[in-house]
């Protein structure tokens, strides 16, 4: 397996001696390929000092996508890491550290997330437009073509829907150290504004605002998590189940594949909620469930049920008609151990069975959601937004609050475990930890008609602490 790196670079005679003394002493790359991109300072001349780099010479300047397709025409290597030639701050750890999850089979690219870049992109955990990557040298040979024909700072986002399309496992890697100079610092500030100008016009040539905001989320899905480094947390599932012979097996069937990892940090507990079917014989067929019998019928009567029968410090309560995301025990590890301040994780639904017009509908959904969920978490302080059936609290939190509140049958019972939990800690929601499920509650009710039920309750409970409707219908009947 060979690296080639490739730097583009133009007019960086100041800068660029110290990141190829940083790429030079990295054992890890096999060859350096130097684009000058039409220079005209004495940026040759810098990279000619070094014994080992070939430098190949663009007459005039034709931008980075075209010096990169220059620079992975001319590479032997099986992947390619593309570094930009203004870094400050460099050192072979940080090359070392975006390298090694690719080759170690880890992921099947990585980005850098810069110390100076933009403080969204810290708190979305991604710079979708990093100059920093390592990636299969064939997704960009084989669309060279493409590339030639983009705007020059176009590069990024469209290898970001190759990436996407390939469904390519993300690796997000901090360089805590590591500053890119901004453009006005480097041009001085009417220059450096145009470039900034001129850099987001020919992004936006490249893909639309709403395509920039797709491919955020759908990279943040295919970012893969380290897990627990700091303490062993213990997991505990419970899944409430009245009448779920249809589904439970496909839930359970998700599970066990993924606590393989987790072998002593895991159990999962059936709570039988009255059903009158085969559930509680298709839990107990699954080795090592729990099966927990809770005669009252309701959902936040069978999650106290779980509760109470469960030692796990986390409680992921997931329904019985959900299966698990690739990588969503990672994630959840991840959040909790890397912040002892995190109370409950959330994350959306993914209607599996349903057409793509109500999945994409859904998603305008959580977009406001996860808004509304911001003001009223982080300003006003009166609630948050938690998915009921795709979500974790920590059980020392959960006591603090009383567990479940038992007076609310259906519709809000998530809204106010996430109103009455957010007072003892963070509460987190996070596009990646998608949780797929049936939308038989859509197909019976209708997509209007369900999301004003839930949105209406929602807000009756921030405001007014109890739903709007206690009566619920049961839509299995229809299966």
């Amino acid at each position: 397996m060979k690296i080639s790196c490739i730097i583009p670079a133009y007019n960086e005679g100041l800068r660029i001696a110290k990141v190829l003394e940083v790429v030079t002493s990295c054992l890890l790359i096999d060859e350096i390929i130097v684009v000058d991109d039409g220079s005209k300072d004495d940026t040759q001349a810098v990279v000619s000092a070094f014994p080992n780099i070939r430098l190949l010479i663009h007459k005039f300047n034709q931008g980075k996508s075209a010096s990169v397709c220059t620079g992975v025409s001319a590479s032997l290597g099986d992947f390619v890491v593309l570094i930009d030639a203004d870094l400050v701050g460099l050192c072979e750890n940080d090359l070392v550290s975006l390298i090694r999850p690719v080759i170690d089979g880890q992921a099947d690219v990585s980005l850098s997330l810069r110390r100076n870049s933009l403080k969204i992109w810290h708190f979305i955990g991604l710079d979708y437009i990093s100059g920093e990557r390592v990636l299969p040298r064939r997704i960009i040979f084989e669309h060279i073509s493409d590339i030639l024909k983009l705007p020059k700072f176009g590069l990024e986002v469209f290898l970001n829907s190759l990436i996407i399309k390939n469904k390519y496992r993300i690796k997000v890697v901090p360089w805590l150290d590591v500053d890119s100079p901004y453009k006005y610092k480097k041009y001085g500030f009417w220059r450096g504004i145009k470039g900034d100008i001129k850099m987001v016009v020919d992004i936006l040539k490249t893909v639309s605002v709403f395509g920039l905001i797709y491919q955020i989320i759908k990279m943040r899905q295919l970012r893969i998590f380290p897990v627990v480094v700091k303490e062993k947390l213990k997991l505990s599932f419970i899944i409430p189940a009245y009448n779920e012979e249809k589904y439970l097996g496909k839930c359970l069937q998700s599970v066990v594949e993924q606590i393989k990892k987790f072998p002593e940090q895991i159990e999962i507990i059936v709570v039988n909620n009255a059903s009158t079917d085969r559930t509680k014989e298709i839990a107990l067929s699954y080795p090592g469930v729990i099966v927990v019998d809770e005669p009252h019928k309701g959902l936040t009567y069978a999650r106290q049920a779980g509760y109470l029968a469960s030692d796990g410090e986390l409680l992921a309560n997931i329904d019985a008609d959900t299966i698990l995301s690739s990588g969503w025990l990672e994630k959840v590890f991840f959040e909790f151990s890397r912040n002892p301040n995190l109370v409950a994780l959330s994350g959306p639904y993914i209607y599996y069975d349903m057409s793509w017009q109500v999945r994409a509908m859904t998603k305008i959904w959580y977009v406001f959601g996860y808004l509304l969920h911001l003001i009223n978490h982080h300003i006003l302080k009166i609630g948050a937004m938690i998915q009921g059936g795709n979500f974790i609290v920590r059980r020392s939190a959960l006591k603090k609050i009383g567990g479940f509140n038992l007076d609310i049958t259906f519709f809000g019972e998530d809204t106010d475990l996430a109103r009455r939990i957010q007072t003892v800690g963070l509460v987190k929601f996070v596009f990646s930890l998608s949780m797929k499920t049936t939308g038989r509650r859509l197909k019976g009710e209708g997509l209007f008609s369900t999301s004003w039920h839930y949105a209406v309750n929602h807000l009756w409970i921030l405001y007014r602490k109890k739903p709007l409707n206690k009566k619920y219908e049961d839509f299995r009947k229809n299966e």
